[in-house]
């Protein structure tokens, strides 16, 4: 039995996108089934790891956001949307603090299911079959009633009703493929080619945050190249040679696009004329009211409450915790992500993949709401500060 639930953890990017797959061809979801292996197994790894600080303020942080409930009024249902989708993921840092999960296996599962999803998003990006086009018509609700929809048909996202999947996870592909490269010394022309249709689907998915962090990134990585290891000017220079390569690409395919809808894609990608976090303060502001010490419950603000026409804080996910779990909550929850990135600087050589997919979500969590949304990667997340706490104790010769 534990091994069957270890094998499904192992290979979670397997089934969590063919659970999507299945959903675009009517088929029932069952991610119900994933949230019980990572109860059963996630309660089970918590008994098999030496204690310490940070597990216990995760530890702490769960039983937290169980008990907030009791804080306010509100419906159970968005209680137990949170509980479903935010706090049962946490339980992927326990299963990663294990001896069975400190091997990169977990991570090294993400890259071919991952790719799949960047080709398959290309392809029915530019040549999309009719049940597609109703399977992204459907998704995203009546377009008559909302023409502003319309735009995210423009928004590449493969099997997926919406791009984040597909723009965070090519924004955390890069960052494997760099880890790869910078650290691993790997030298297969995989990832190259890999590089470039992960920049191309990066731009298509119009993601802001993710095309800024990808960017900060790449060229923290070039100057880490240029003046710390030298020995790694091959990987400089093919990256210069894909940028001319992609530029040609791109501007071949410019070409062959309608000029509004291209001007449409820049400017939804770049949209270097608005503040980012001025204008998520300004679209919540009334949301300040519901700060307090111990918050107002899992949940209560989150995807869900559109659906029973309640408050929604659905893009900004540090006043989202604010206003759901309060001070107190919110310093559980991002003290051991906080630490964990501390932790994975000292040993970046070791954890050099899952702190900056750590960086990045804390850097995402300014725009969107990938704590609550499994479909931002927030599994992987929690298994990346696991992982960090797990990596930095057993070189410190504490497990």
């Amino acid at each position: 039995m534990k091994k069957v639930l270890s094998f499904i953890i192992q290979h979670w990017y397997y089934f969590f996108i063919a659970n999507a797959i299945l959903q675009v061809f009517s088929f029932r979801d069952f991610y119900f089934v994933l949230v019980v292996v990572m109860w059963l197994l996630g309660v089970d790894s918590m008994t098999k790891i030496k204690w310490n600080m940070i597990d216990m303020a995760v530890a702490a942080s769960m039983f937290f956001s169980i008990f907030s409930y009791s804080f306010s009024d509100y419906r159970i249902e968005l209680f137990y949307f949170g509980i479903k989708n935010q706090l049962s993921v946490m339980f992927l840092y326990f299963i990663a603090r294990t001896v069975k999960f400190r091997k990169d296996d977990f991570i090294e599962n993400f890259k071919w299911p991952m790719l799949f999803i960047i080709v398959s998003g290309i392809v029915l990006y530019f040549f999309p079959p009719g049940w597609y086009s109703a399977f992204r018509y459907n998704s995203l609700g009546d377009l008559s009633d909302n023409p502003q929809l319309f735009y995210e048909m423009t928004r590449m996202s493969s099997f997926f009703p919406h791009p984040y999947f597909l723009g965070y996870g090519s924004c955390i592909m890069i960052i494997y493929i760099i880890k790869k490269l910078l650290i691993d010394k790997c030298e297969s022309m995989w990832y190259y080619v890999a590089f470039f249709l992960t920049i191309f689907t990066l731009f298509f998915s119009q993601m802001r945050v993710a095309i800024v962090y990808s960017l900060l990134f790449l060229t923290l990585s070039s100057l880490y190249v240029v003046f710390i290891d030298k020995s790694n000017s091959r990987f400089f220079k093919t990256i210069l040679y894909l940028v001319p390569i992609s530029i040609l690409i791109l501007f071949l395919i410019i070409n062959n696009i309608d000029e509004d809808f291209l001007y449409y894609i820049t400017e939804r990608s770049t949209n270097k004329d608005d503040n980012l976090i001025e204008e998520r303060i300004n679209m919540f502001a009334s949301f300040f009211n519901y700060i307090s010490v111990f918050g107002s419950g899992l949940g209560r603000f989150g995807h869900s409450a559109i659906e029973y026409n309640q408050k929604c804080i659905a893009d900004a996910e540090y006043l989202r915790v604010l206003c759901e779990l309060g001070y107190v909550g919110m310093f559980l929850l991002i003290f051991p992500i906080i630490y964990s990135v501390i932790l994975g600087i000292k040993n970046i050589k070791n954890a050099f993949f899952e702190t900056f997919v750590v960086l990045f979500f804390l850097f995402v969590m300014i725009g969107a709401a990938p704590l609550e949304m499994t479909q931002q990667h927030n599994f992987l997340l929690w298994f990346c500060v696991g992982h960090i706490v797990s990596k930095s104790y057993k070189y410190k010769g504490k497990i």
